[in-house]
């Protein structure tokens, strides 16, 4: 009994000094699908059975049913750790190591398996088509991830935000399916742009990744050139259409204002003139998304032109008014205005302002336009101011004594005349009070004529005047208008005077007329004013005579010739400034004391005459016995530079009866010379007119 006890303590003693523990325990791990791990697991002062678990199933000491599964290191020291190999999902587990006999086990190590992401993919082929300024997304997914597969975006290589990811839990429970949107709108800047979705997970860092190319079709974007910028009238323009578009642009077409020019192509060349300037040159682009345009003014220089012609203006009374003109000019035109028949500026604005008007700014106000270096234009805009009724007719008029007569009352007005009321004797005249009164009337806009018939006129209807009132909404006028008695004899006499008048006046006319066309054909006698220089040759004078009269001849022909250069060189503009100064031009024609000093020859002006009937020269007061003139320039024969004493020789033996002579101007006129009594000449360069010819000795130059 003794020595059981004895055993016992000895037994359990030794047991006390050895007590099993864990040295190491299995560490949870995370794991990429096909790898392998170990877990750790020792244990001292323990022989018995050792074995692991996986989520709570014993595996067996051996092993045997898991040939992935393998107990490794010293077992003599304890060591019995769990390598695993070509890891699978199924190993995403707890495990734990257990000293079974002794009832041990250690602390729990989670197994997590990663699993790659699947490929992503991205829905649609390799280009993605989008019109521009739409929204538009792309869908990018990767299926069976562990953990779920983060995706990301970036365009041409660059990260972008904006993507929105979803994850789902596939059928087994542990794998996800994640998916990405990633939306914007389109614009031309994206197009050809890369887009690229990344799939990644701590399975693979690196991830899966897949790319579109973005095409964002966008109509033409356009630019319009104008060259010259800036040009006048009748110059040539160069018009460029630059641009592209998605598509590349198909069609151009050209419009001005509005209007299809019918041409195509990018370039378009025109002259242009002031509407270039007031209407857009446009160019219209087009391809398979859309039609675009951009439009250009050219800066035309040109002088006043209106655009519309301005119609007039009806006010009433103490009213504002402001006249205005469309006129338009490049650069911007002067304005002035002043009223018809005076040289007073009311405003050198485009507007003419009139307050308060009354009956006195009623009329005709001129609007001119001035652009310095480019023209002058003006034109009329008419005023009328409403008022009471204006009555024009004669206060005297004719009837015959039994016959019907008539009196006529005619009203001008604005507004218009409403009625005009006769009176006779006090009372008002009623069509159809008698018989013997019919009044009939006759409107316009501005005019009412109310005419009085008077049937089997008796002597009464002299004795007392009529009164016609003339009524509008502004008032009425009234004036009395008296019949006088007319005999019948009187109405032949009057057409007959009538008739004489007319004749007399018609006659007057073409008398007129006549006289006005033979003055401006004398003083359109050919005088061609040639600059050279010539010698100077002395010839005799035949007799004073001669050259007094030819003297005045030619001053007649100067006269005119001076009027006509006025006449038909005075500028077309109204700007004064032009208007050309005879005296200077005349001078610069004859070379009056001039013609030595720049080298050219003096001009010397042949006259030739024939004796005949009385001429009058109205322009120099000349009266002589000539009846036909003419002129030319005589070029001098002989040395070319004469003595001052010696006066030229002319040759006017090719001056034939009838000539064509052309004048400074350009027009050609025709005289007749059947024979010539003298022939006379006037230089500035002499002193006085010199006789080429005699009158006796030739009868003809």
């Amino acid at each position: 009994m003794f020595c059981f006890l004895f055993c016992i303590l000895v037994f359990c003693g030794g047991v006390k000094g050895f007590v099993s523990s864990f040295n190491e325990e299995p560490e949870s791990v995370d794991v990429i699908i096909g790898s392998e791990t170990i877990l750790k697991c020792a244990i001292s002062n323990y022989s018995g059975l050792i074995q692991w678990t996986r989520d709570g199933f014993a595996l067996g000491g051996t092993l045997a049913a898991w040939p992935r599964y393998q107990i490794i290191g010293d077992q003599s020291n304890g060591e019995y750790h769990l390598k695993i190999t070509d890891i699978e999902l199924s190993d995403d587990a707890m495990f734990e190591c257990q000293a079974t006999e002794i009832a041990k086990r250690s602390k729990s190590a989670k197994v997590t398996v990663l699993i790659p992401p699947g490929p992503a993919i991205i829905d649609g082929d390799g280009v993605r088509v989008i019109l521009t300024d739409e929204k538009f997304n792309f869908t990018c997914h990767s299926e069976g991830g562990k953990p779920a597969a983060e995706i990301t975006w970036s365009r041409d290589g660059e990260r972008v935000d904006g993507g929105m990811n979803y994850q789902e839990l596939l059928s087994d429970g542990r794998r996800f399916r994640t998916v990405s949107v990633f939306t914007m709108f389109a614009d031309m800047s994206l197009s050809g742009s890369m887009f690229t979705c990344v799939s990644h997970n701590p399975a693979l860092p690196q991830g899966t990744r897949v790319s579109v190319r973005l095409s964002v079709l966008y109509p033409p974007i356009i630019t319009l050139s104008v060259d010259p910028p800036k040009c006048g009238e009748g110059e040539t323009v160069l018009f460029s259409c630059n641009g592209d578009g998605n598509p590349s642009i198909q069609k151009y077409a050209w419009y001005k204002g509005g209007v299809n020019l019918r041409h195509e192509g990018n370039v378009f060349t025109t002259v242009v003139n002031f509407t270039f300037f007031t209407e857009a040159v446009t160019c219209e682009a087009e391809n398979i998304v859309g039609v675009r345009n951009v439009s250009a003014l050219v800066e035309v220089q040109f002088g006043p032109k209106l655009l519309h012609n301005p119609k007039p203006r009806i006010s009433d009374p103490g009213t504002d008014v402001s006249l205005t003109c469309d006129w338009i000019g490049n650069p911007s035109p002067l304005y002035s205005w002043r009223k018809h028949n005076s040289n007073v500026v009311l405003s050198n604005e485009k507007y003419l302002h009139l307050r308060s008007v009354t009956s006195n700014d009623e009329g005709r106000y001129i609007s001119r336009a001035i652009v310095p270096g480019f023209g002058v234009s003006e034109t009329e805009i008419q005023l009328f101011v409403n008022g009471p009724p204006k009555i024009s007719s004669d206060i005297i008029q004719y009837g015959i004594l039994g016959s019907e007569s008539e009196i006529k009352c005619s009203s001008q007005s604005l507004p218009s005349t409403l009625q005009i009321v006769w009176r006779w004797k006090d009372r008002e005249m009623v069509e159809g009070l008698t018989d013997r009164y019919r009044i009939e009337t006759e409107k316009s806009e501005t005019c009412f004529t109310s005419v009085l018939f008077i049937s089997n006129t008796r002597q009464e209807d002299f004795e007392f005047p009529f009164n016609c009132t003339a009524i509008n909404r502004f008032g009425q006028t009234n004036t009395l208008i008296s019949l006088m008695e007319q005999e019948t004899s009187e109405v032949g006499i009057i057409i007959g005077i009538s008739l004489a008048i007319f004749g007399v006046v018609s006659l007057a006319l073409c008398l007129t007329a006549i006289w006005v066309f033979r003055k401006r054909k004398r003083a359109r006698q050919a005088i061609t004013l040639r600059k050279r220089k010539f010698q100077r040759e002395s010839v005799s004078n035949d007799s004073e005579t001669t050259s007094a009269t030819g003297n005045k001849v030619l001053k007649a022909m100067y006269s005119a010739f001076k009027e006509d250069f006025k006449t038909e060189h005075r500028s077309d503009t109204l700007d004064t400034r032009d208007e050309i100064d005879m005296k200077d031009t005349a001078n610069d024609y004859f070379n009056v004391g001039g013609g030595e000093e720049r080298g050219e020859r003096p001009v010397f002006v042949v006259a030739c005459a024939r004796g005949g009937d009385e001429m009058r020269m109205d322009s120099s007061g000349y009266r002589g016995r000539l009846c036909e003139v003419s002129a030319f320039n005589a070029v001098a024969q002989s040395d070319a530079n004469p003595p001052r004493n010696r006066l030229p020789q002319f040759d006017v033996s090719g001056v034939a009866p009838y000539t064509v002579i052309r004048n400074y101007s350009g027009h050609s006129y025709q005289y007749l010379r059947p024979t010539w009594d003298f022939c006379v000449s006037q230089s500035p360069a002499f002193d006085s007119p010199v006789s080429l010819l005699s009158p006796h000795t030739h009868d003809r130059p």
